[in-house]
């Protein structure tokens, strides 16, 4: 049996599965005993899709190869670093994939499964915390939810990442938040070249209050924006980018 189908197999026995159960607390439990020193210690009444999948590649002795923490975004950054991480038309959809959804077709992403098959352009995944439940999802390969795929070192010995350079701002920054407004944060818009409206005039608000930065509140992401956004970034030790996520979020408004 392949790595990959060993994971399915272990997120398959969990299918049913309701929160607060026996099983939703081995969920946790294997997640907990994997995950990085510094991320986020999770609770059985915290969001556990990523989790999940975490807990799944642990109990397969498999931790090595995915990125032990419970947020989407984070595992994003760690499979970014890797060089693992794809948008959906740059790569084929395959059987142990990991696929990140955005439901709001807004660029962020709320929500993450493992690739059970793929078949004639439609995928199945399993996912914990859908609809509260371990259950299946069948998606076709060219829905604009799907955000992005990453594919782990399944056909290594390791993971073949080199050093693994720790995302530091989830620790840094959402720390001093409290859950509930760590959740608020969660649901502020990802932002970017291009993106327009009022949110982007407070991106704005805040950045010309505690950066001190001297430029218009016009609610347009321009030039101008995204280049004190990239300062920002720098500025704080953040992924420079010019992508204003929950990382970047949280640090404007510590």
């Amino acid at each position: 049996m392949s790595k990959a189908d060993e994971i399915i197999q272990i997120a398959q026995s969990y299918l049913g599965t309701v929160e607060h159960s026996p099983q939703h607390s081995q969920i946790i439990s294997y997640y907990n005993k994997c995950r990085y020193a510094d991320a986020y210690k999770m609770t059985l009444d915290d969001p556990w899709c990523a989790a999940f999948v975490v807990a799944c590649f642990g109990q397969a002795g498999a931790s090595d190869l995915i990125p032990c923490v419970a947020s989407c975004d984070q595992m994003i950054s760690y499979f970014k670093q890797w060089g693992r991480f794809y948008r959906p038309a740059q790569t084929s959809i395959t059987k142990g994939d990991i696929i990140f959804y955005n439901w709001d077709n807004d660029n962020s992403v709320d929500h993450v499964g493992i690739v059970v098959r793929n078949n004639f352009g439609k995928v199945q995944v399993i996912e914990g915390n859908k609809s509260d439940t371990v259950a299946y999802r069948e998606i076709g390969i060219g829905s604009s939810l799907i955000a992005g795929v990453a594919k782990p070192a399944y056909d290594s010995q390791s993971t073949d990442c080199g050093e693994i350079k720790p995302v530091n701002q989830y620790t840094e920054y959402y720390s001093k938040f409290s859950y509930e407004d760590r959740k608020t944060i969660f649901s502020l818009p990802l932002l970017q070249k291009g993106s327009a409206g009022v949110y982007v005039s407070i991106l704005q608000i805040l950045l010309k209050y505690k950066g001190h930065f001297s430029f218009d509140v016009t609610g347009q992401f321009d030039e101008e924006t995204n280049n004190v956004v990239l300062s920002w970034q720098l500025i704080k030790n953040l992924e420079t980018d010019g992508v204003v996520g929950r990382e970047t979020w949280a640090s404007l408004l510590i």
